[in-house]
């Protein structure tokens, strides 16, 4: 394969994922509410790009590694497509393979160009009053949670972008430690009139965690992905434990409630509608559910995936995340990786959105790291 065909189809990429990314950020923004004329089906469009990425991806340089987890992979696409059609685990096995084609440093600074300028774009359409800037939704989605802001349906949704928007930038760009700190700064000052804890939270410990591995980065970073690995079952088993054992009069558990925004009671809920398979529960439950306990707000990564898609979907996770601790990575990919990966783990317990391809690149450089790097490439040393 010629350098000049090479550079076409990183180049094809690109632009696939970049789609992609728009995509993502319009299907978590109010626009298929008030613009349904255009791009109304945007998820299908999201998952036919996702094919046509991964159509791309066959045309770059295969290994036996490759070849191997495609095949396994693909398997795994046609079961769960089989079970549940279209699913967010689906799209999480799709991201893998279709990162795999692309090199790691494209995707994190294509992420970032792309989810920059559609979050822009959606904000800039809010104030010009083509989306809403505030106020509730409930009478246009009938889902009692809606506030829009911004041009998104949640304060949540923004605030976790901007997370994805500054880590990214953050490992992108060369920038001295201060700069990190008042990027950061700036961004926890967002997250806190945004009112998003969740948010607030994670780009403190991003902060930390930054600052933290730049003595031994890679020693550290293979610290943070055994740990990120480990806390996997650890909050998933959690979860089922909260859920299983929540009380709702009982003032210890009331405290736990408030601390966990609520999610106790919702947890307990799904887990006695739906049981702990191994492949998943092929009903599920949703706001439009008549009684169901928070309206469907079915929130908390480990026990969602756990109940809708099944031991295996936390397997396969774990698997990922635990064979980055253990594969021979450039230093660079393996600092980014950990600490996008354990903030998203740790923000992953009482809500799902970094476990979702909409809201972050994280499985698809997981993707490139794990099955486009060479198995005999040597680690550079920090």
């Amino acid at each position: 394969m010629n350098d000049t065909f090479r550079l076409r189809i990183q180049q094809l990429y690109c632009f696939l994922y970049a789609i992609v990314v728009f995509l993502s950020v319009l299907s978590l923004s109010s626009w298929n509410l008030y613009v349904p004329h255009i791009l109304a089906t945007s998820d299908r469009l999201l998952f036919l790009v996702l094919g046509a990425t991964i159509l791309v991806t066959l045309l770059s340089e295969w290994s036996q590694r490759r070849l191997v987890a495609m095949f396994i992979f693909s398997l795994l696409i046609i079961s769960y497509y089989y079970l549940y059609k279209k699913s967010i685990f689906i799209f999480v096995l799709l991201a893998i393979v279709a990162g795999s084609g692309m090199k790691f440093e494209k995707v994190l600074k294509t992420d970032l160009i792309a989810r920059t300028t559609s979050v822009i774009f959606i904000i800039l359409l809010s104030l010009l009053k083509v989306l809403p800037s505030s106020g509730s939704g409930v009478s246009v989605t009938n889902f009692v949670y809606t506030k829009f802001t911004f041009g998104f349906t949640y304060p949540n949704i923004l605030g976790y972008l901007l997370v994805i928007i500054i880590i990214t930038y953050c490992f992108s760009v060369n920038l001295l430690k201060k700069q990190v700190f008042w990027i950061v700064f700036l961004g926890c000052l967002i997250e806190y009139l945004l009112d998003y804890s969740t948010g607030f939270i994670s780009l403190v410990l991003f902060l930390v965690l930054y600052m933290w591995i730049q003595r031994n980065k890679l020693h550290r970073s293979n610290i943070l992905l055994l740990t990120s690995s480990i806390l996997i079952p650890v909050f998933t088993l959690t979860s089922v434990w909260i859920a299983k054992y929540f009380f709702a009069s009982n003032p210890w558990w009331s405290r736990v409630n408030t601390i966990l925004s609520l999610r106790p009671p919702i947890w307990q809920y799904y887990l006695r509608a739906m049981p702990v398979r191994f492949l998943g529960n092929t009903k599920s439950i949703n706001q439009y559910t008549l009684g169901v306990v928070g309206h469907g707000a079915f929130d908390g990564a480990y026990i969602q995936f756990l109940l809708e898609f099944g031991i295996l979907s936390i397997l396969i996770i774990f698997i990922a995340v635990f064979s980055l601790f253990c594969l021979r990575l450039p230093v660079k990919q393996k600092v980014t990786l950990s600490i996008l990966i354990i903030v998203t783990c740790f923000s992953g317990f009482p809500e799902t959105n970094g476990f979702l391809i909409t809201f972050s690149p994280m499985f698809f450089l997981i993707g490139s790291a794990w099955l486009n790097t060479p198995a005999t490439e040597i680690v550079s040393k920090s």
